[in-house]
């Protein structure tokens, strides 16, 4: 190759180094890891600023508008119902006790043989007294009180006559007397000395031998 050759040769690859260093650019200086970290706090900045979607956006928010309140569950009910599962339950009175009694046992019947001037076929309830039941000293055998007599049967407590109470508070002896229909049964009956069983009376509360502290009959 001749002197002129060499030179055409050397001028060609000047010239493609030369359009290859400009065909890459100018070169970008890598960001350095400082300055990376600087601009990080700006970017995190910028998203905790951004408004949320339950939250006012522009002017309501730059005036301060307070986001909505949440409601926040309350304890109260919880303590509520333990307190309702430590009181202790109610304690429910206890029902008195059937009394088995020794008791003087008169009969008497409607008419005013028996009842004087007080026979108006009435109880001192107001009943009739035309049919059978007991009569007794309610402060000691209460009305309503259901009475088993031997040889009588079982009747409710709704008349009382001053025998009665003069027994209980002059001897304190409990007397009762049986209501029969006709006077010659009662006159049949007679007197007698008895065991009897007093049963409470129902819906009232408890007095006579069933008062709270009463022993008397107890079995």
């Amino acid at each position: 190759m001749t002197r002129c050759g060499w030179a055409g040769a050397a001028c060609l690859w000047t010239l493609c180094l030369t359009l290859l260093w400009c065909g890459r650019g100018p070169r970008t200086p890598a960001r350095t890891e400082p300055e990376a970290a600087r601009r990080e706090p700006a970017t995190l900045m910028a998203v905790s600023m951004a408004p949320c979607a339950h939250e006012p956006a522009g002017p309501a928010r730059e005036a301060g508008a307070s986001a909505p309140e949440r409601d926040v569950p309350s304890s109260e009910p919880i303590a509520v119902s333990l307190l309702q599962e430590l009181e202790p339950a109610p304690v429910q009175a206890q029902a008195p006790e059937a009394r088995v009694l020794t008791a003087r046992a008169t009969a008497y019947c409607p008419c005013k043989r028996c009842c004087g001037r007080f026979a108006d076929g009435r109880t001192s309830l107001g009943t009739s007294a035309w049919r059978r039941g007991i009569a007794s000293d309610p402060t000691v055998i209460p009305y309503g009180a259901r009475v088993t007599v031997p040889g009588y049967g079982t009747a409710e407590v709704d008349d009382t006559g001053p025998a009665m109470r003069r027994s209980w508070h002059g001897q304190g002896r409990v007397h009762i007397d049986v209501r029969f229909l006709y006077h010659w049964q009662a006159r049949q009956w007679g007197t007698r000395t008895v065991t009897i069983r007093v049963e409470p009376p129902e819906g009232v509360p408890p007095t006579g031998i069933f008062a709270p502290g009463s022993t008397l009959g107890l079995e």
